[in-house]
């Protein structure tokens, strides 16, 4: 059998990290500067939100918490895509609860494609205070291609801007976008 030479490996190397990435979700890395760096999105900016088909999470034997039965927000909010076993939402998810307290944020809906005990979970201990809604199709309307992602959207129903969510995003700058 024939050994590949160096340009059939490059070959077979980029195959398989563009098929690896199409098969499921990219965590993005904790800081900053890396996470702009990466789409995290394909939806087209001024292009109108995808529907969606969001619900709350179910409470199978229990009450649901106060915020999944919140209606979600008018005017401008920021829908942030993410998976209950990423490390990097937990995180951003912590930043942005610590900094909820503040009256003048932009409201967040954290949206997940799963309806499970992590995502519950996640919900309870994480995002306390903020709503969780699910739908499974989720990602693929909204284009993700890796979480957490937020997608920016103005009263107008319109996307305004999407990036990678770090939790800890300029609300002057998010509002100047919408």
């Amino acid at each position: 059998m024939k050994q590949p030479n160096r340009l059939e490996l490059a070959v077979y190397l980029v195959l398989f990290v563009v098929t690896a990435g199409n098969l499921g979700f990219q965590y993005l890395k904790g800081e900053q500067g890396e996470l702009e760096a990466k789409p995290a999105s394909r939806l087209a900016i001024g292009s109108a939100l995808p529907v969606l088909n969001l619900r709350p999470l179910s409470h199978p034997g229990g009450a649901a918490p106060p915020t999944a039965t919140a209606l979600l927000p008018t005017g401008c909010r920021l829908l942030v895509v993410f998976h209950p076993d990423c490390p990097h939402c937990h995180t951003a998810a912590r930043r942005e609860a610590a900094a909820t307290n503040h009256q003048d944020r932009i409201p967040v809906v954290w949206i997940s494609a799963f309806d499970d005990d992590k995502a519950r979970d996640f919900e309870a201990d994480v995002v306390t205070g903020m709503p969780v809604r699910y739908d499974p199709d989720a990602p693929r309307r909204l284009k993700t291609t890796a979480v957490p992602v937020y997608i920016l959207v103005g009263g107008d129903g319109r996307v305004k801007f999407w990036g990678a969510f770090s939790g800890a995003e300029d609300q002057n700058e998010l509002r100047r976008r919408c």
